[in-house]
């Protein structure tokens, strides 16, 4: 009888046990490792569309333990929460910002063209590290080290290092606003629901164009992470939308087009939180042709979800897409993101000749969408496939 083999066990890690204070300098090296190993097995699964709630995924929660699949299982989740096909960006600019500001330490500061540069050099790194069994060279290595970007396998068990701020960083400017304001100065990288912060919201009502100077303040937007005073446009953008003031929408507009943004990934939710006075407004900023791209694609997207949320408006909204389809003046950019949330709406079959059009004039960018995304396209895929 051939003898059975036994799995090695693997070597107990105290502090996985009590999950108190830090561990010690050799725990630390050995829960790091653990956690890599689980995570390249979580993502040899989902190369093979098995997920973790499968009996093979659940044989890692055995393994491993649930709550350190969960911590590995946390960047998947956040990056399945960006799905904005205009702003690809601010999001992990943002989520840059917030690792910096707890962990930054001694590190230097990337502006938004340097991070995403080298995020996209992590990138390629990390398909190369598939190709090795998940392990980094140097390089790699002192990339992923200055991003940062695998925090969320090491914030429970790295203490924070909060970064000075240096002096080509101005002064945060507190004394330029006024009470109830103040309070949001001092919430910081955290970024906690309004809900857990606000307790009384009419106090905030006469403050509307404060909240959206603030918004808009370049010297928060560009301040030092390691303030919490530079997070507050993020609470005054927000705050914007839970008071549904459409006067601030065209304003906000402007975000768009700074340049080192972490802010606009969020912008059609705060405009379309606004309701149906802002469809005028948002309406403006599709319109105009001199607008970037990003703004008026941005301004399409709340649109779309003002159509999804409000039946009244999905009629005028959907007219407007179709409309702007047929504009030859508008780039291929936006007329690929109308056309996508056109699509989103269940709209694009009414349109069809203006899509087609497009697409044979060259007006639309094939990067964001192709004419065989399109519903009557899979449809005669599936009759052929018959």
């Amino acid at each position: 009888m051939a003898r059975r083999r036994h799995a090695k066990p693997q070597t107990k890690i105290e502090w996985l046990e009590h999950r108190s204070g830090y561990p010690s300098p050799e725990e630390y090296e050995a829960i790091l490792k653990r956690r890599y190993e689980l995570r390249m097995e979580l993502i040899m699964l989902m190369a093979r569309d098995i997920t973790p709630n499968s009996s093979e995924g659940q044989r890692l929660s055995q393994k491993y333990g649930d709550a350190e699949v969960s911590i590995v299982l946390k960047p998947f989740s956040k990056a399945f929460s960006n799905n904005s096909i205009i702003d690809e960006n601010s999001f992990g600019y943002r989520q840059y910002r917030q690792r910096f500001a707890r962990f930054g330490g001694q590190k230097p500061f990337l502006n938004a063209a340097e991070y995403n540069q080298k995020s996209n050099e992590h990138a390629q790194h990390l398909m190369d590290s598939l190709q090795n069994n998940g392990v980094y060279g140097p390089d790699a290595q002192e990339l992923l080290d200055l991003l940062m970007i695998d925090s969320d396998l090491w914030e429970d068990i790295t203490p924070e290092d909060i970064p000075t701020r240096p002096d080509s960083f101005p002064t945060p400017p507190i004394s330029a606003y006024k009470e109830p304001l103040t309070e949001m100065l001092a919430w910081g990288p955290r970024l906690l629901s309004l809900s857990l912060l606000v307790r009384d919201w009419e106090v905030w009502n006469k403050h509307i164009p404060a909240l959206t100077r603030m918004a808009l303040d370049p010297a928060l937007l560009n301040g030092w992470p390691g303030d919490k005073s530079s997070w507050a446009p993020w609470y005054a953008l927000h705050m914007l939308a839970e008071l549904e003031a459409a006067e601030s929408a065209y304003a906000l507009g402007e975000l768009a087009d700074i340049e080192n943004d972490w802010l606009t990934d969020h912008l059609p939710h705060v405009w379309a939180d606004m309701g149906t006075k802002v469809e005028p407004v948002v309406m403006m900023i599709l319109d105009d042709l001199k607008s970037s791209d990003k703004r008026r694609g941005l301004a399409a997207e709340a649109l779309s979800m003002l159509a999804n949320e409000e039946p009244i408006l999905h009629r005028p909204v959907v007219e407007t897409f179709g409309r702007h389809i047929a504009n030859p003046a508008n780039s291929p950019t936006l007329t690929a993101y109308i056309i996508h949330f056109l699509d989103e709406l269940d709209a694009e079959d009414e349109f069809r000749p203006a899509i087609e059009s497009a697409f044979d004039e060259d007006r639309v960018d094939t990067d964001i969408i192709t004419l065989e995304d399109m519903s009557w396209m899979k449809d005669e895929d599936w009759d052929d496939n018959d």
